[in-house]
């Protein structure tokens, strides 16, 4: 049995990558070619990870994947997201509920 200590890291993250992490973005959450839910962060990462639609109304599958698209501002992270709602009509975005 291998300690702990012993153990290799699950995951390492570069600096660039853990900046990048903080930066205000525009983000999907797909099931394959299913586009589940479209958002927008200033906090970065922590607001898609931790988000209320993501992770608490619908598990996050092992085959989901999250896109990540940086933003200069947030007025151009709400755009981008107005456009990859309006585009793709997201399952979860309430925009396109009756």
């Amino acid at each position: 049995m291998t300690s702990d200590i012993d153990r290799s890291p699950d995951i390492a993250i570069s600096g660039v990558e853990a900046q990048n992490a903080k930066r205000i973005c525009t983000y999907a959450w797909l099931r394959g070619e299913v586009w589940l839910y479209v958002g927008q962060s200033r906090r970065g990462l922590t607001r898609v990870l931790g988000h209320n639609v993501i992770g608490e109304l619908e598990e996050i599958r092992d085959t989901d994947t999250i896109l990540v698209w940086h933003c200069a501002t947030e007025k151009d992270s709400i755009s981008l997201e107005r456009a990859l709602i309006h585009k793709h009509q997201p399952v979860y975005n309430k925009a396109f509920k009756n």
